[in-house]
């Protein structure tokens, strides 16, 4: 795994997946609850991350030898995208290797009619999610409106402005699968094993591509052979995935907070930052360091829920006022844990000063 020390410690997280929808190109199987699902190269295997189980499904019916090439979930941007590996009729169209189609039989990309040249098979299809284009890659070098694109091109389109240069890979390689996530990041798989920089992706393989500066590294994202060795033999040819709710970063919205003795209790908030979906709970608890507790404040331990969209919550602390002139004095408010997918940020801890009243008005009375 090749990871840029410019990037910051959120960036360098791989995207949690909570379900991934992909197909392969021969006879497999997959876990079920109490057995095994037998898959094919017409089937789309559904496959939760959290238990380890599978399901199989075709939404296109049986193709006479053709093979799902190419996936992408109906969505926001429209319904769901085909390709297949050679010829075949769905819902009484000629479906060429080279067209995208729905799973009613619309075209969605017409080859002929955009100029893709037959020997062209598109084994690959995603949808941009911030533009709706449809992505896609092809399995040879091919020309399109002037344009030569390579098999590890990602190449965009839209029935305005025809092709352009989505992405261009800095490997070497067939894009076999692809799936666009958000921020730059993009989940795929190889036809064939494939060295990319410290990491060799197998054919089954699911790599998440992740932006760096100018470039970018690749982590291992999900692998059907950990499961069922019959994936050893099978290519992954078709991928998508749905990603687990961002949770989000979980940290102090300062690292340190002044407060008088004879204040009664100090609130500090907890910030929640890169993603605010579900709900969590925040466990925390006081520390003493200077300040003791039980004579300068009261220590405590709770759990600070998150609702659904929350961003903000506060934690309060009873403070100890006394008559003794001791200085200033500190202590520790941490958070533990946070469950589920969120994560604890920097500042964890907030240190709590609290000056002494007595001490100010010395101080102050001397200086008069």
């Amino acid at each position: 795994m090749l990871i840029s020390m410019t990037l910051s410690a959120f960036a360098q997280i791989p995207t949690e997946l909570e379900e991934i929808q992909f197909s392969g190109d021969i006879d497999h199987r997959l876990p079920t609850i109490g057995g095994n699902t037998v898959g094919n190269d017409e089937t789309i295997s559904i496959f939760t991350l959290s238990d380890g189980t599978a399901l199989g499904f075709s939404n296109l019916g049986q193709l006479n030898g053709a093979d799902v090439d190419a996936y992408h979930v109906s969505d926001s941007c429209g319904a769901a995208l085909y390709s297949l590996d050679s010829t075949a009729e769905v819902s009484g169209t000629v479906m060429r290797p080279a067209d995208i189609f729905a799973s009613f039989g619309s075209k969605i990309l017409d080859a002929q009619a955009e100029g893709i040249s037959d020997g062209v098979n598109i084994d690959a299809t995603s949808r941009d999610p911030d533009t709706c284009d449809v992505v896609f890659s092809v399995d040879i070098f091919t020309e399109l409106d002037g344009t030569t694109y390579e098999p590890n091109d990602l190449i965009a389109w839209n029935d305005t402005d025809g092709f352009s240069l989505f992405r261009e890979s800095n490997f070497t390689g067939d894009i076999d699968a692809v799936h666009i996530l958000e921020a730059g990041r993009l989940l795929f798989s190889v036809a064939s094993d494939t060295d990319l920089f410290d990491l060799v992706a197998q054919d089954e393989d699911v790599i998440e591509q992740i932006p760096s500066g100018p470039g970018s590294f690749f982590v291992l994202a999900f692998s059907p052979s950990a499961f069922d060795n019959s994936w050893q033999v099978t290519d992954l040819d078709a991928v998508w995935a749905q990603r687990a709710p961002l949770a989000g970063v979980f940290q102090w919205e300062t690292p340190d907070v002044e407060v008088f003795e004879n204040a009664g209790s100090v609130s500090v908030s907890v910030e929640r930052i890169n993603g605010s979906e579900g709900s969590i709970d925040i466990n925390w608890t006081t520390l003493a360091d200077t300040a003791t507790d039980g004579a300068d404040y009261t220590g405590a331990s709770g759990v600070l829920t998150f609702a659904d969209g929350a961003t903000s919550g506060p934690v309060t602390i009873t403070l100890l006022n006394d008559a003794l002139v001791e200085g200033t004095e500190e202590f520790i408010i941490r958070i533990n844990t946070v469950s589920g997918t969120g994560i604890i940020g920097d500042p964890r801890d907030v240190r709590v000063i609290i000056r002494d009243d007595e001490d100010f008005i010395f101080a102050d009375s001397f200086e008069n």
